[in-house]
């Protein structure tokens, strides 16, 4: 199977989870599994789902009083370094503060063994309020990210902190949930 078969997109529709209030675009033609020891999802093009692209939350709940700030940054980026070269065969490529909409971060290139395999991530770490967004594509080998690449970044450059089926101009779908009078 050559690469560009492999990469080629069959459709693309919105991710859209109103819980947290992100989106993003996606392809139809991939894979989706929910994540099941906390809140997100992983699409992935064929049967490893050690390659995909992966979106969770986590609420950092009460315990801040105005949330994650850029004051923050410095402790939070090196706590992650501290947890990561804790990872087998851990390597740093690239790194870069970054902001998306009102979120603040960190977006993060590296390669480290996982199960024992060679692979590569591009993570964003995403603070918006007390809530942190974890978005990555990864790739199990590392060229399977490198194929992958063009595909992974479209899903996190249209990644949003809003609904994007309202700004198609869809109308929400009423609540369709029991009532008690």
């Amino acid at each position: 199977m050559t690469s560009q078969s492999r990469t080629l997109i069959r459709g693309q529709k919105i991710h859209c989870d109103k819980q947290y209030n992100y989106s993003f675009w996606r392809p139809l033609n991939w894979n989706r599994l929910d994540l099941e020891s906390q809140h997100g999802v992983i699409y992935y093009p064929e049967t490893d789902l050690r390659t995909g692209f992966y979106v969770s939350v986590v609420d950092l709940g009460d315990r801040l009083d105005e949330g994650i700030t850029t004051e923050d940054l410095s402790s939070l980026y090196d706590g992650i370094l501290e947890g990561f070269a804790q990872l087998p065969e851990f390597v740093l490529l690239a790194e870069a503060k970054i902001n998306l909409e009102k979120a603040i971060g960190f977006d993060l290139l590296i390669t480290f063994a996982l199960e024992g395999a060679p692979c590569k991530r591009r993570m964003r770490l995403l603070y918006l309020a007390n809530r942190q967004y974890t978005i990555y594509g990864q790739g199990v080998p590392p060229e399977d990210y490198d194929v992958f690449q063009n595909i992974f970044d479209y899903m996190y450059l249209t990644f949003t902190f809003r609904d994007l089926t309202l700004d198609m101009g869809v109308v929400p779908m009423p609540d369709f949930s029991p009532s008690t009078i």
